[in-house]
């Protein structure tokens, strides 16, 4: 996913277009969002302007501003609003901006999240429109294991987090940062 921004400045010397997008799609509370901050720090490491968009009928407005200022990345959230399973206007118009005649040679990479992959039409799956699907999971034991010590950042002494990381998986992460909270005051109590 994140290779195209790190790796951008090469790709467009050897005349590979930047255009593609990618759809993060998991359950509610599992970090697709956080994720933007990420992004948007790489894109700005490697030269290439960010355009969060919160509200889903904003994106053509960014794609827009986006033309001006590539290569460029666009997050948008919850995408099931303007891209949804009826061939609507609005579906043909996210299409052809994604793929259209018109958008085919802009360097902008686009991601697109979702808590409701079924409600996606399909026709934004073929190649060319969204090129990858990374599917956000609740993490399991060991991923808790380490955002629970991120989230503590030495300030709990107990180094071993195994147990946590057992009663932690598959909660989002809000829910380990809450655990780990009140392990913070429970410790000072």
């Amino acid at each position: 996913m994140f290779g195209p921004i790190k790796n951008a400045d090469a790709l467009v010397a050897d005349g590979i277009p930047l255009r593609r997008a990618i759809l993060l799609h998991g359950p509610y509370g599992t970090g697709k969002t956080l994720t933007a901050a990420y992004v948007a720090r790489m894109a700005e490491e490697h030269g290439m302007t960010f355009i969060y968009v919160d509200k889903p009928h904003d994106f053509y407005d960014a794609h827009m501003l986006a033309r001006a200022y590539q290569p460029a990345v666009i997050f948008v959230e919850d995408v099931e609003y303007i891209a949804g399973t009826d061939r609507t206007e609005e579906v043909n118009r996210m299409l052809n901006v994604l793929d259209g005649p018109d958008t085919k040679h802009f360097d902008i990479i686009t991601i697109f999240t979702t808590n409701h992959g079924e409600k996606i039409n399909p026709a934004m799956f073929r190649p060319g429109r969204v090129d990858a699907t990374l599917v956000i999971l609740p993490p399991d034991a060991g991923a808790a294991i380490r955002i629970a010590k991120s989230y503590a950042r030495g300030l709990i002494e107990d180094d071993d987090f195994t147990e946590a990381g057992i009663r932690l998986e598959g909660k989002i992460p809000a829910t380990i940062k809450e655990a780990v909270s009140r392990a913070r005051i429970r410790a000072v109590m």
